[in-house]
């Protein structure tokens, strides 16, 4: 799915505006006030007494260049996350995603996006028989600092269809993400998390390339291995072997594309 900016984190930019003007002044009143070395021949005991704070003044003026502030990111738990929505600070329509305690942005979707997704939906329902629930781009919450919304998750039947909590990573059978511009950011950013949450499978809809990328049996927090599924190959979920769909006809360039 579109993801990638950050919309809120615990530094701000105000710190390193702050440092910048701070650094310009410093170097503007030191450039005003130019420091002379004192000889033994013309200082006397008034200018003598002033040498500490001339010392320190010439030592301000290379400062900005000498000293390198690191300044720690706090990342946002789940719960702080949902706090933030019932505050009114995220607003309902933001379309927006815990990852690594990071509230990103999602990227638009576009029509290829969508309706890859809206096909995938469709193939799913007309085979679940009951035995999983199709959830498209809702949450799933993934530990204290990861909530995303994957584009498609076939989850584990729950009575109440997960009203009273988003799903764990135990009710996840199979996820995917529908990957365009995204691409490079659903691999390097979203399958660690998804891995380190131990999501038995996860399939990479890789629309520029097409083909899907499949990801099976996380160990260690990894995923051994990537196995490439180019248009016509057979491809089901592992947890349902039946269920196979049309790789041809989902990953074919849409009409005049």
């Amino acid at each position: 799915m579109g993801r990638g900016i950050p919309k809120y984190s615990a530094v701000s930019f105000t710190v390193m505006k702050l440092c910048f003007m701070v650094s310009i002044w410093i170097r503007w009143d030191c450039k005003s006030h130019a420091v002379r070395q004192p000889s033994q021949n013309n200082l006397g005991w008034k200018e003598a007494g002033k040498l500490p704070a001339l010392a320190l003044q010439n030592v301000a003026c290379y400062l900005p260049a000498m000293i390198t502030v690191t300044v720690p990111v706090r990342a946002f738990t789940v719960e702080e996350y949902h706090r933030l929505a019932e505050v009114g600070i995220l607003r309902e329509d933001d379309r927006v995603e815990l990852l690594n305690g990071q509230i990103l942005n999602m990227m638009p979707i576009g029509p290829e996006h969508g309706g890859s997704v809206n096909w995938l939906a469709a193939i799913f329902h007309n085979l679940d028989r009951g035995r999983w629930i199709t959830s498209t781009q809702n949450p799933v919450h993934l530990g204290e600092h990861d909530e995303p919304q994957p584009d498609l998750m076939l989850l584990r039947p729950e009575p109440t269809f997960y009203r009273r909590r988003h799903p764990g990573p135990g009710d996840v059978l199979l996820l995917i993400e529908v990957s365009d511009s995204t691409l490079l950011m659903d691999r390097q950013e979203k399958l660690p998390v998804y891995a380190r949450a131990g999501i038995p499978e996860v399939w990479i809809v890789n629309l520029p390339e097409r083909l899907v990328e499949v990801y099976r049996q996380p160990a260690n927090g990894l995923y051994p291995g990537c196995r490439e599924v180019r248009p016509g190959d057979p491809l089901a979920p592992a947890a349902f072997p039946d269920a196979g769909i049309d790789t041809l006809a989902l990953l074919q360039a849409p009409p005049g594309a």
